[in-house]
């Protein structure tokens, strides 16, 4: 087969015949199928700090319950530092992963 990318029309000319068949799909289906998904862009970019965000604002509420609850106990010190440590931990991982994601996405526009 040539190089050229399929038209809509035949692509899903292609896409119709091979569900018809138990069989795994044609190689130029798969090739023109990754590559439409490859230029798609994400509909929805969440912020790196929303994750984190959120991820506190539970940890803060189970901490305020258990502070509650049990009042000047020792479970409640410790869920305050253990509370505080993962608080912490879900903010620089979520940096670390902004940091990944746009290493990624530089790399997928330069077409590597």
């Amino acid at each position: 087969m040539t190089d050229k990318p399929f038209l809509d029309d035949e692509l899903d000319d292609l896409i119709r015949n091979s569900l018809l068949k138990e069989e795994t799909p044609h190689p130029a289906i798969q090739a023109a199928l990754i590559q439409k998904i490859k230029q798609q862009e994400s509909g929805f970019k969440m912020p790196w700090w929303l994750p984190a965000t959120i991820g506190a604002m539970q940890t803060a509420a189970v901490v305020a319950a258990i502070h509650v609850l049990l009042p000047g106990t020792l479970i409640s010190h410790l869920a305050t530092i253990f509370g505080s440590g993962m608080i912490l931990c879900a903010c620089a991982l979520s940096g670390l992963v902004r940091k990944v994601w746009a290493r990624k996405d530089a790399d997928y526009s330069c077409g590597l």
